[in-house]
């Protein structure tokens, strides 16, 4: 026995920074409810957002060694504030040891 996968479309406007409205009979079907996280894929030409209930999804995400290094760095304290940290780290552990 197989199952008809029901079809719906519709025109959807992109306003600025690319927020779409998920029209409100697709929401209701799909169980999408305010706050809930939806996945999003490219496939061909086609855009592919699956509600998170549904979605496969993995638990990590691989990054290539150059995201790392570019992150690392993007994450570094500039000197005066690293150093300042520092001392401030050293002082709360000297007083929590004494």
């Amino acid at each position: 026995m197989q199952t008809q996968m029901q079809s719906q479309e519709t025109w959807i406007k992109v306003l600025s920074k690319g927020v779409i409205t998920i029209p409100k009979e697709f929401r209701e079907r799909l169980g999408i409810e305010e706050g809930d996280v939806a996945k999003a894929k490219v496939v061909g030409d086609k855009l592919i957002i699956q509600s998170r209930k549904v979605a496969q999804y993995e638990a990590y995400r691989l990054y290539s060694k150059e995201a790392l290094e570019k992150m690392t760095q993007e994450d570094q304290l500039p000197e005066p504030l690293a150093t300042e940290a520092q001392n401030r780290w050293s002082d709360i552990l000297n007083a929590h040891i004494s």
